[in-house]
């Protein structure tokens, strides 16, 4: 039984090796940096692995979900990195190098994945600067700073759809592992569901290749997720998904403001002036097209192309978007501008032609990656509050006072509160002052955070105020030049 396309000898990996150098150097420059203040992701990966290893409820965080807060984060993640991080939360804690070492490791197997894969259609020097780019582009996101399951999902998506496109025999073995690969790939990401789905389709397309020997996996994934509806499932956890659904337009907007940027991201920041960068936006927003169109007789029906299209499409009508959630298509982005590029190059009819159009295109290529490497290695660490003495201050505080008495906080960042300060913590909420206070008392909120006038966002200057608005029902238990916590008094009854 024949599917996909045909395996290839091992390429030479040398332009590969070469192309991974300033994701490395960049790596070794943000090594002692922490996640920037407004992150909160990795602080919850932490905390379910923290449940998991104390033997505690898996959803028992600390951090409270509110519908009105849903931009935060939902009730809880997948379990897939949570797993993987509990051994090391169990041998080194929450504060370790094998953190960091983990988020780096993962983006490596993405790179070769992607390298592996896209060398099946293109030169290895192309799919070097496809995957190259794309994690060095990643790293200067601060991806591998804090535990974050963009990572992993994305090397797990690319292990798939590199073991799908180089599959010839369809055997038990091949069947299992891709079964394994997809179940892990949506155990990172619940955006591992377009992979499923795409591999739906690529079954149905292929079908005379294998006589649905391939559709085996999504018997066992069918399966496996019958399970798991029966018995983990939560109604809440699905409005906790959809509750940010805001209609078309607002995805629209979304598309326009999150997604559109990532071309820029995905083919690098070559220099600090504005001007040169956008010349250079506008040739790659050409050159990224121009080599899809070129590639298209190649990838037309493989995998790769399926999981892009419904990816995409998955992202687009999605209630949620962030630029990183199309992190895992960036070596795409990269490999089919050098594909463009080279194509063009065979155009121009004053180069000599003992000169080789490839090295002119490596020679480019490689000469943006080291602008690049240099504009970010002097670009400043973003503003953080682990490790800062006033952060510090205000988590030593939350854990002396929760010690005594439990406290449940509305906090800008409320997951970190809850990983470092050990306390509840809720994020702010889109409400009127007065309905501040309603929700305040519903969660039982005993205290809130307020920041100065210049840290703060819109939702923040309403927390703000409302110590202002009610000065009765608040009352200052802590500050510092940073941050000043008020307890949350209960209403007075009327006389």
């Amino acid at each position: 039984m024949m599917a996909g396309a045909s395996a290839k000898p091992f390429p030479n990996p040398r332009s590969f090796l070469l192309f991974l150098i300033p994701f490395l150097l960049l790596a070794v420059r943000q090594w002692h940096w922490v996640p920037a203040d407004v992150d909160g992701d990795y602080a919850q990966y932490l905390l379910h692995a923290k449940a998991i290893v104390e033997g505690r409820a898996y959803t028992d965080t600390g951090y409270i979900f509110h519908p009105d807060a849903w931009f935060i984060g939902p009730r809880a993640y997948p379990p897939g990195l949570p797993l993987t991080l509990a051994p090391i939360v169990a041998m080194a804690g929450v504060h370790t190098v094998w953190l960091r070492l983990l988020m780096l490791v993962s983006l490596l197997v993405f790179a070769c994945a992607a390298w592996r894969r896209l060398v099946m259609d293109v030169e290895p020097w192309q799919a070097a600067i496809g995957a190259g780019f794309a994690v060095f582009a990643i790293e200067a996101k601060g991806a591998a700073i804090g535990p974050i399951s963009d990572p992993g999902f994305a090397a797990l998506m690319w292990a798939m759809i590199l073991t799908v496109d180089s599959t010839t025999e369809w055997t038990w073995k091949r069947v299992l592992l891709i079964t394994a690969l997809g179940g892990a790939t949506i155990s990172y990401r619940m955006a591992g569901v377009a992979v499923i789905g795409a591999y739906a389709l690529y079954v149905l397309i292929s079908w005379r290749a294998h006589r649905g020997f391939a559709a085996l996996p999504l018997v066992f994934w069918a399966a496996g997720g019958s399970v798991l509806a029966a018995t983990s499932f939560s109604p809440n956890d699905l409005l906790g998904l959809l509750v940010g659904w805001r209609g078309p337009v607002a995805s629209l907007n979304m598309l326009r403001h999150e997604y559109l940027q990532s071309l820029p991201v995905a083919i690098l920041r070559p220099t600090p002036l504005l001007p040169l960068n956008r010349l250079y936006y506008i040739v790659g927003s050409v050159m990224v097209p121009f080599g899809l169109w070129t590639m298209r007789r190649s990838v037309a029906r493989s995998f790769l192309s399926v999981t892009a299209v419904v990816y995409m499409l998955m992202l687009v009508v999605s209630p949620v978007g962030e630029e990183r959630y199309l992190w895992p298509l960036y070596p795409i982005v990269a490999c089919t501008m050098s594909v463009g590029v080279r194509r063009v190059l065979d155009w121009i009819p004053f180069i000599p032609v003992s000169i080789s159009r490839c090295r002119i295109a490596l020679v480019l290529f490689g000469l943006i990656a080291t602008t690049a490497l240099a504009t970010e290695a002097v670009r400043p660490s973003p503003d953080v509050i682990v490790g800062t003495p006033n952060g510090e201050a205000l988590f030593s505080w939350l854990r002396e006072t929760n010690a005594s008495s439990p406290v449940r906080l509305t906090f800008f960042n409320p997951r970190v509160a809850a990983l470092e300060g050990g306390v509840s913590a809720m994020g702010n909420i889109v409400r009127s002052p007065r309905g501040h206070l309603r929700v305040f008392e519903e969660e039982q909120i005993t205290h809130i955070v307020c920041l100065p006038a210049d840290k703060s966002d819109p939702n923040q200057q309403v927390t703000n105020e409302l110590p202002k608005l009610f000065p009765d029902r608040f009352v200052l238990a802590f500050t510092n030049p940073d941050y000043q916590v008020y307890r949350f008094l209960p209403e007075t009854p009327a006389p």
